[in-house]
């Protein structure tokens, strides 16, 4: 197992969402030391140790063809933007990055994960970062860091809790950089918290880039660990409501509001997009 450096997983002050039940939790500072420059898959699988080059060959050729095309956080990010989000209607799933490729969908945890595996296979660390919210789901992220600088790749229903340049200094700054797009159906701004990124390769000896069972190890970790909460007490009922505007372009893609986007959706699930407050059906 991995040392675990101090800006991946702090002891500060926290605040910690319900860890009763992963599952269902996770369907939505300071600077550390950067790290090296990104290498190509060749170059990481030569530099890297016995074992870690023998999980590296453990990917098809056609998996290892499709990861090489992930060069950089961008490519990534367009590559999780095709897929359709995934709803879970035949019940709660947290697929591997293996079986994210393979099925051509993922929610937010299955894309950060993705994402991590994708960024370490290019010599990358594979981090992702739990967003913690009230009355509301958490988010999961990848962050990435590039010349010193924070960015995050990720996927959601919601437009504005995706992607992120790497522009923020500190990782405090990426998170709030999600604030503003980090609301419910009812319009309420939800984002409270932030856990330190996790190194997914704590989890190798799971087999987490290609296991064919669901990762809720990974989610319970997430959990388990302090997260920081960024705004002081009692400052939560008094945030203005997000407007008709902004939470129009927040649910654009929403499956929910274009049920088209969705190809199992069922008749009557659109919002009705005369209501002054989008009211739309959860799946």
């Amino acid at each position: 197992m991995l040392a675990r450096a101090w800006w991946f997983e702090s002891t500060q002050p926290h605040i910690k969402t319900n860890a009763s039940n992963a599952r269902v939790a996770h369907k939505r500072g300071s600077r550390g030391p950067a790290g090296p420059a990104p290498r190509t898959l060749a170059s990481h699988a030569s530099a890297a140790s016995a074992d870690q080059r023998g999980r590296l060959t453990d990917w098809t050729a056609a998996e290892r063809r499709a990861l090489a095309r992930f060069r950089t956080p961008g490519a990534v990010q367009a590559f999780l933007d095709s897929l359709p989000y995934n709803i879970e209607r035949e019940g709660e799933t947290f697929r591997s990055p293996r079986r994210v490729l393979r099925d051509q969908t993922a929610n937010c945890i299955e894309g950060a994960v993705f994402a991590a595996a994708a960024l370490r296979a290019h010599g990358r660390p594979p981090l992702i970062m739990d967003l913690t919210a009230v009355h509301d789901e958490d988010h999961v992220i990848a962050p990435f860091r590039e010349r010193g600088l924070w960015g995050a790749v990720g996927t959601s229903k919601f437009t504005g809790l995706r992607y992120r340049e790497p522009v923020y200094r500190g990782l405090r700054e990426l998170v709030m950089s999600y604030f503003e797009h980090y609301f419910n159906l009812d319009g309420e701004r939800t984002l409270r918290g932030y856990g330190r990124p996790v190194n997914l390769a704590r989890f190798d000896h799971l087999g987490w880039m290609m296991a064919e069972g669901d990762l809720w190890a990974i989610a319970q970790h997430l959990e388990s660990i302090p997260h920081v909460t960024i705004l002081p007490g009692g400052r939560g009922p008094r945030l203005t409501p997000v407007d008709e505007r902004s939470m129009r372009a927040g649910v654009l893609d929403h499956p929910g509001v274009h049920p088209r986007l969705d190809p199992q959706a069922r008749p009557g699930l659109a919002a009705d997009v005369h209501s002054p407050r989008l009211q739309i059906r959860e799946y």
